[in-house]
């Protein structure tokens, strides 16, 4: 068999073996990306604080049931390659934050806001997580409910244990949930009210 033949064998075979965690990662980082992105966003830009209440009480209900589903199960999917895959492409929001200095136009303000801040911090939390366990878990507690979800920043602060949730996870859930949907709520506002809506007034 030539090289390039047990190339492409091996990567099917890849493929194959981890098709079910692929197909997880995708699922979870799409429908994420749907709903935190242009659902909320059109929710509050038609029923303004109306929408962001049903969208902050519909965030909290699917991160719980996300919880007490996978609360016994690890949970490879989801965490699989995150931060890996952040830390590659820090170069390409370096550039956004440099164009939006040259010029600071609405749409580069958007790119700044959804792209280079939630990058920068998840650079953050990798330095932290090499530094020390402790600073890692204080970082992660902080940072992860507003570049991830609580659901992933419980389900990390677990470190490995499955039996059931404690009186920690509850804790560590309720609280990465206010810093998760505040961040999300404050963040959707500033695009839909500072970009959005002025730019649908002009037509």
């Amino acid at each position: 068999m030539s090289g390039l033949k047990k190339t492409a064998a091996t990567l099917a075979a890849l493929v194959g073996r981890y098709r079910g965690l692929i197909t997880g990662v995708a699922i979870y980082r799409i429908g994420g990306w749907i709903f935190d992105n242009p659902l909320w966003m059109w929710a509050e830009f038609r029923w303004q604080q109306r929408g962001v209440a049903v969208m902050m009480a519909i965030a909290f209900i699917i991160n719980t049931l996300l919880l007490v589903t996978f609360r016994n199960r690890k949970t490879d999917f989801i965490l699989w390659n995150a931060l890996d895959s952040v830390s590659e492409k820090q170069s390409e929001y370096h550039e956004t934050y440099r164009e939006w200095g040259k010029k600071k136009t609405p749409f580069k303000f958007y790119l700044l806001l959804v792209t280079y801040i939630p990058v920068k911090l998840a650079i953050f939390l990798l330095w932290c997580l090499k530094k020390s366990p402790k600073l890692g878990d204080v970082a992660a507690f902080l940072i992860l409910p507003i570049i991830e979800d609580p659901f992933i920043t419980t389900m990390y602060l677990r470190h490995g244990h499955e039996n059931g949730l404690r009186k920690k996870d509850y804790a560590v859930y309720f609280l990465s949930s206010v810093i998760s949907i505040g961040y999300w709520a404050i963040r959707n506002a500033a695009v839909v009210e500072l970009i959005i809506r002025p730019a649908v007034k002009l037509f």
